[in-house]
This record gives structure tokens, C-alpha cells and sequence, in this order.
């Protein structure tokens, strides 16, 4: 099962797209340095679903834009601690699968985390950070223009 905290808060405008859960699929990018394209366009926030495996982790991610970079720290918690980096839970579950069995010792967490984008600048691409820790499972980019929340 999975727990949803039903507080209202801003981040819960924001939707993402999951990956494939079936067997063999690819389900979370591992943060090694890549280049990712984006649809060019003016963007107010950059949202990433994700988590730490291993220990809590931080990076520096690459905002780049059609004149110029800029570097915006990421930092993420281990998926067995509640957020405590800047992130919010997106989802909680009560136990984890492994090749060893259920373990029901403690739940694990993928959270929210919300970087802030120029949006009077055009983005092009994100450069993810180099830290295979950080595991993101979704990126949601917000276009200027989205209601404010409760609305």
C-alpha cells in the first residue's frame, strides 16, 4: 500500500508522468552528468520527482539556457528518511521489495523537490548532477501562467 498526505500545499498543481513499471523497465534515471533537451520555452520552476539511494546525496545541476548557464544546487534525501533537504513527499510507501524479501522495517519515500527557473529566459536543457546516488524518477517543467493554488 502507499500513504498520500492530503494537506493542501503548492506542489500538489504539479503533475508526473511515470515511467514504465513493468518488468525489466528502465524506471528512474541514475544522476551521472547528462544533458537532457527540453522543449524550448520560458519556464517559472523545474520540478523533480526523485530520491537518494544509499545516503542523503547533493549535486549541482546546470540550468541552460539560450544565453548562458547557471548552476542551482540539488539536494536529496535517502528514500528511507522523510525529506529534510527542501523536498516534500510526493509518495510514501510502507515497506520496500528486495531480492532478499519485504522489508517492513521502516517506509520509503519519493520526493518533490522544486528548483526555481528564470522564467524571462528561454531553457534548453538541464545538465543533471554528477552524483549516481540521486536516482529521479520524473521532471516536470511549469510554464508561466499556472493558477495559483487552491483555485
Amino acid at each position: 500500500g502507499y500513504n498520500c498526505d492530503r494537506t493542501p500545499r503548492g506542489e500538489d498543481r504539479i503533475s508526473f508522468l511515470y515511467p514504465d513499471k513493468g518488468v525489466g523497465a528502465k524506471t528512474a534515471v541514475t544522476c551521472a552528468g547528462q544533458k537532457v533537451r527540453v522543449a524550448e520555452a520560458a519556464y517559472t520552476n523545474l520540478h523533480i520527482l526523485g530520491a537518494s539511494c544509499g545516503h542523503d546525496a547533493s549535486g549541482e545541476l546546470f540550468l541552460n539556457y539560450t544565453n548562458g548557464s547557471v548552476a542551482a544546487s540539488l539536494q536529496m534525501n535517502d528514500w528511507s528518511a522523510a525529506p529534510t533537504k527542501g523536498g516534500v513527499p510526493a509518495l510514501v510507501v510502507r515497506h520496500r521489495h528486495s531480492h532478499g524479501g519485504d522489508d517492513n522495517s521502516k517506509p520509503c519515500y519519493l520526493n518533490h523537490y522544486t528548483v526555481a527557473l528564470d522564467p524571462s529566459r528561454t531553457l534548453t536543457s538541464i545538465t543533471l548532477p554528477k552524483d549516481e546516488a540521486m536516482k529521479i524518477v520524473a521532471i516536470t517543467l511549469e510554464r508561466p501562467g499556472l493558477p495559483p493554488s487552491g483555485k
